[in-house]
């Protein structure tokens, strides 16, 4: 019976390890306007969604970003996360601050279960 806890404490940790490091580098992404890369993160059920924002944020460029709260349901396999990006529009050049709520889920896809944000990228005005 210790092992199976053990061992179940052990798969818990990886998998909130494996979501630290997929928040990281999805909002890293962003930052740094490397759409493609943000994509990969991207649920297969938004996917759709989430190139059509990507299209229309072609000109805006993200100035930072600032994990505001996190709550992870271990349980659940979901974490909601709330973000403040500070960003402007190259054709305006006035930076602007916006909150977005990340929703992220551990998700099968193709065979293989990942940390896949499930809420479409925020619109940039």
């Amino acid at each position: 019976m210790i092992v199976v806890t053990v061992l179940t404490g052990c798969s818990s940790h990886l998998i909130h390890r494996e979501f630290d490091e997929s928040l990281d580098a999805y909002n890293e992404s962003l930052r740094w306007h490397e759409w493609d890369k943000a994509s990969l993160y991207a649920a297969d059920s938004i996917r759709e969604e989430f190139n059509a924002r990507v299209a229309s944020a072609k000109n805006v460029r993200v100035v930072d970003y600032r994990i505001v709260s996190r709550t992870y349901h271990e349980g659940k396999g979901e974490a909601i996360i709330e973000v403040e990006i500070d960003y402007y529009n190259v054709l305006s050049q006035r930076v602007k601050t916006l909150r977005y709520i990340q929703k992220w889920e551990y998700l099968e896809e193709k065979g293989t279960k990942r940390w896949k944000v499930v809420s479409p990228l925020p619109e940039f005005r």
